[in-house]
């Protein structure tokens, strides 16, 4: 049996934890975000922040618009804005991703994102249970509507009657 080879310090290559990817990874014992320097991100801007990899979100979403239209499919992309509400994230996805529209989940998401760049057809607004308060401010909005429930579509169409833009889940 032969010995494992050892490696010189200088050799040894640093192990990636579960949760590294590129543009946020552990480079010579520091975490850097979008190649830089976390500590420093920190120092600079204080604590607590939120750093994002701006690239990385873009070539995430053109990687997934390309590889619809490669297997041929309709489709929209969208973005749950839940996920991210920053207005400078925002202005920096609708400047370099026009592609890709809003998914939503609140009265307020769907005022926040219209007022942040997206028009109501872009917009796809997903709620539960939602309140006949909540209908009055989404529908005249004009933005697609999925319905989980045939009461709900019962009381979309006493609140807006006429053809909407509606998807039953």
């Amino acid at each position: 049996m032969n010995p494992p080879l050892l490696r010189s310090p200088a050799m040894r290559t640093e192990q990636r934890t579960w949760w590294e990817r590129p543009g946020l990874e552990v480079r010579d014992g520091r975490l850097r975000i979008a190649g830089r320097d976390a500590e420093h991100i920190a120092r600079t801007n204080g604590t607590p922040l939120f750093a994002h990899d701006l690239v990385s979100a873009r070539e995430q979403a053109v990687v997934l618009r390309d590889a619809m239209e490669a297997a041929g499919l309709t489709f929209r992309i969208r973005f749950a804005l839940k996920a991210q509400r920053d207005p400078e994230f925002l202005r920096f996805l609708r400047a370099e991703t026009p592609f890709v529209g809003m998914d939503v989940c609140s009265p307020g998401e769907v005022v926040w994102a219209i007022q942040h760049g997206w028009s109501p057809g872009e917009i796809s607004y997903t709620g539960t249970n939602v309140s006949d308060r909540d209908l009055a401010t989404i529908l005249p909005t004009g933005v697609h509507v999925n319905v989980d429930l045939l009461s709900q579509l019962e009381r979309i169409g006493r609140a807006a009657p006429g053809p909407q833009r509606l998807m039953m889940l």
